[in-house]
Formats: structure tokens, C-alpha cells, sequence
């Protein structure tokens, strides 16, 4: 249920988790990831870590996630945009902080996430 791929320093094919259908925690903490497209539809997926994964510049490529409830994005210091946060319906906690080159659309905080961590501009 857990599978922890933090401080990777190979390339990481993340299609392999297709068949990883009762993944509930997928930790990618400082992995040299710059795209998300080839992650498939994981249905128990709980809580996914990006934190620290410096090359990501947006997760708009990311699958649908119905189960989503805690995503981590914290210091992905190039993540620019998110794309329709809609398609994971579940999320409750969403964490950018240090997120600097993020754009985020103005009805962001109508989302109803429950916590949400933004991130810090540079006048903070």
C-alpha cells in the first residue's frame, strides 16, 4: 500500500505502477521528476509527495485521481501551474508552500479544500 521512491537519483519510469492498484501512499520526495503524464490512474491513491522535486514545472499531466486526499508540492520551486484541481475530487490537503513561480487562478481558494498551505511570495 505504500511504495517510497524518495531521493531517487535514477530516471523513474512511473507507467511501471499500473498494475500497483491498491497503492495508497506513493512518496516521491526529491526525485528528479519534469512530467507526471506517464503516472496511471492508481483508484486507492490516498496521498502522493512531490515535495523537492525541483525539475517539476506542472502537474497538469497528472491523471485523474478519485481517492486523492493529500497532495504534497511543498518547495517545487518551478511548479508553475496545477491544471483542473477537479479531477481529484477527494482532495482535503494541499500543500505549496515555497511554490513561487505558481499561478494560481483567482477562484483557487473556492475549491473547498480543507487545508491549504499557499504559497510564500517573495514580499513575505
Amino acid at each position: 500500500r505504500y511504495l517510497d521512491y524518495r531521493r531517487c537519483n535514477t530516471s523513474l519510469d512511473l507507467s511501471l505502477l499500473a498494475g500497483c492498484e491498491n497503492l495508497e501512499h506513493l512518496n516521491l520526495l526529491n526525485v528528479g521528476l519534469q512530467d507526471l503524464s506517464a503516472l496511471p490512474v492508481l483508484p486507492k491513491l490516498r496521498r502522493i509527495d512531490l515535495r523537492r522535486c525541483w525539475s517539476l514545472k506542472q502537474i497538469e499531466s497528472m491523471p485523474g485521481l478519485p481517492a486523492l486526499e493529500e497532495l504534497e508540492l511543498a518547495h517545487c520551486h518551478k511548479l508553475e501551474s496545477l491544471g483542473d484541481l477537479n479531477r481529484f475530487p477527494s482532495l482535503k490537503y494541499l500543500n505549496l508552500k515555497e511554490c513561487k513561480a505558481l499561478h494560481l487562478p483567482e477562484d483557487f481558494q473556492d475549491l473547498g479544500i480543507a487545508e491549504l498551505i499557499m504559497p510564500v511570495g517573495p514580499e513575505d
